[in-house]
């Protein structure tokens, strides 16, 4: 039940200023302080505290009763009701101080105000009121008397002169004490209020797990233990009147579980219906913490009593909390019967996180950091992650993009120098940059050197895990190659390496030949054709005439062969023929002139012109020969 701290004038020291008047006449052996507490079923109810002090002390107060009076109006605390004092005929003195309240939780607050410890530090109060069908009635108990509800009281008459400082510790003496639950006395066997009247058939023990790895989704179980000797019917009709919609309810032996899941206000709702409770509380208050932009400080309030669902005699409720590696504790135990309030801190981790760093050939530098966050962490902690990892305007840029469930941010800096881009990069992550070494043999056109570059990205990411980490990728000038070391290292791990490479004189001396091989070889190529008429010529491998015993200068037409060994460059000559006149009738020759031979002399085919591309291999060509 929830707290009503309101101003419950109910509650008045009615009879506060009455103990109080009645007190200071205790100057001898002190007022008889009696108590009566009033239960009702509902929880409501009153404390009342009667004062009695005796005629003879009573003519020891300084100023009399109506000193005493005008103390204890002075003095009396709102939430009492104060009779006034009344002259009884045997010349005692009686007043009455009541203290009203609406349930038990207000009771509570009240009580601890009054006795100064609103913690509960220094007193305990266990005041629980049931109304279910499974537990009926009131538990109570208390480890103080009304004695130290009243200390106001009798502080003030010393205050004021009404009671002699030297009899403070003797203005009062412990009465009788009543309980009383809807209308029934209970017996109580001391001053301090102690006392149980329950129709008990609850659980032997309820206690909950609770996980809220994903804020939007909590889920929570909720584990009852059933009594002996209580009928499960009972057990079974209540789970089908505080089952919550959407919750899964299993049962193994004696043991019954209830699971759910939801938002917040969801669990709290669901939570409230499963323990028959009039207030349930389950929230998570997240702000911005103050000592990292991409974190949050929560505040988990976890409040639902048992009185209604636990037995008497079962342990205290609990609720075992879980979160995720991210969340600070990640794991803790909560008591939701005593309105436990527990701050977390939630620093969310990167998924992964990789790091590219180039070295230029003319001593330029440049540091590329790609950081990815999922799309729903990064939207808890709004612009957090941006601002924590932005670099400042004048040192370099940050672009962030999300796609595919995930935030990513890539951090550049740059510098046209190497001193440039360290005070750039340590202005971002401090006490980062890299440094050049020579290492010796150095000349115009070559250079050996150590490079060592410390990422130092722990100051930029703080106390943010990565899930996956990547590399830090360390790319040397062109024209380098690695002498000893390697070029990358576990994400925010230092790279050193050793490397040899061409100075920039050396490059270019190296490009001028190149360049200069470059020429070569196109001119070579260009002018291939020419190059080989010019100094060589075709080939010719056999000659095969078709039919075998053609005249030679008789009209006719047959079938050679050629095979070529090397390309025949357009127009050039491959062998004669005699006098005749011979056309092609197919293949791929086209153009040639005969030369006349001596008589009896084979026949020789001469300036023979070739298609206009290099040929090579086997051509069959069929011919005609006429006069």
């Amino acid at each position: 039940m929830q707290a009503h701290v309101g101003k419950p004038r109910v509650l008045r020291v009615l009879f506060a200023l009455v103990g109080l008047a009645a007190a200071m006449l205790l100057v001898g052996c002190g007022a008889v302080l009696d108590t009566a507490m009033v239960i009702n079923r509902d929880g409501s109810g009153t404390r009342t505290m009667t004062l009695t002090l005796p005629a003879s002390d009573a003519a020891k107060l300084v100023g009399g009763a109506e000193g005493a009076d005008a103390s204890i109006r002075a003095h009396l605390p709102e939430s009492m009701d104060y009779s006034g004092i009344t002259t009884l005929d045997d010349g005692s003195l009686m007043l009455t101080l009541t203290l009203a309240f609406v349930d038990s939780d207000e009771y509570k607050e009240v009580v601890y105000g009054l006795l100064g410890s609103r913690d509960g530090s220094t007193a305990s109060i266990g005041f629980d009121v049931a109304d279910s069908t499974l537990v009926s009635g009131v538990t109570i108990a208390e480890n103080f008397t009304s004695q130290a509800l009243l200390s106001w009281l009798f502080d003030g008459l010393v205050e004021d002169g009404v009671v002699d400082p030297s009899n403070r510790n003797n203005m009062s003496e412990v009465g009788t004490t009543a309980l009383t639950f809807d209308g029934v006395g209970i017996d109580v066997s001391s001053g301090s209020i102690v006392g149980t009247a329950v129709d008990d058939n609850g659980f032997d023990a309820v206690t909950m797990a609770t996980d809220i790895s994903e804020f939007e989704l909590i889920r929570r179980t909720i584990t009852f233990v059933g009594a002996d000797g209580v009928d499960e019917r009972l057990y079974d009709d209540y789970f089908t009147a505080h089952t919550p919609e959407a919750a899964t309810l299993r049962r193994v032996s004696d043991t019954w579980e209830l699971s759910f899941a939801g938002e917040a206000d969801e669990i709290a709702d669901s939570t409230g219906i499963a323990m028959d409770a009039d207030e349930s509380i389950f929230a998570l208050d997240t702000r911005i913490s103050s000592a990292a932009p991409a974190s949050l400080d929560v505040s988990l309030t976890n409040v639902v009593g048992c009185e209604n669902v636990c037995s008497v005699e079962a342990p205290p409720l609990t609720d075992d909390v879980t979160a995720s590696a991210d969340v600070s504790p990640a794991n803790l135990s909560m008591r939701p019967d005593s309105g436990e309030i527990a701050e977390l801190s939630y620093t969310p981790s990167f998924t992964s996180a990789s790091q590219e760093v180039t070295v230029g050939l003319f001593g330029d530098v440049s540091a590329r950091t790609t950081f990815r966050v999922p799309s729903q962490a990064a939207a808890l902690v709004g612009k957090g992650f941006e601002e924590m990892l932005a670099p400042d305007a004048n040192v370099g840029t940050i672009n962030v993009s999300e796609a595919g469930g995930e935030a990513t941010y890539v951090v550049d800096i740059t510098g046209e120098t190497l001193d440039e881009f360290n005070s750039a990069y340590s202005a971002w992550a401090s006490s980062g940059g890299i440094t050049v070494v020579p290492s010796g043999g150095e000349n115009i056109f070559w250079s050996s050197r150590s490079y060592t570059f410390n990422p130092s990205l722990a100051a930029v990411t703080g106390a943010h895990a990565v899930e996956e980490p990547g590399t830090v990728q360390l790319s040397l000038p062109l024209g380098s190659w690695l002498a000893g070391g390697s070029a990358d290292a576990p994400f925010g791990g230092v790279v050193e390496v050793r490397a040899a490479g061409l100075s920039p004189a050396g490059m270019g001396g190296m490009a001028a030949l190149l360049l200069a091989l470059g020429v070569s070889v196109f001119l070579l190529v260009n002018n291939r054709e020419r190059l080989i008429a010019r100094h060589s010529r075709p080939a010719v491998s056999a000659v095969a005439w078709q039919p075998s015993a053609m005249p030679a200068a008789v009209p006719g037409s047959g079938l050679f062969t050629v095979r070529y060994s090397a390309p025949i460059r357009p127009g050039g000559s491959l062998f004669t023929l005699p006098q005749a006149h011979v056309s092609i009738a197919s293949g791929a020759l086209l153009g040639f002139r005969t030369q006349p031979q001596s008589p009896g002399e084979r026949p020789r085919l001469t300036d023979l012109n070739v298609p206009r591309r290099t040929v090579r291999g086997t051509r069959l060509i069929n011919f005609v020969i006429s006069e």
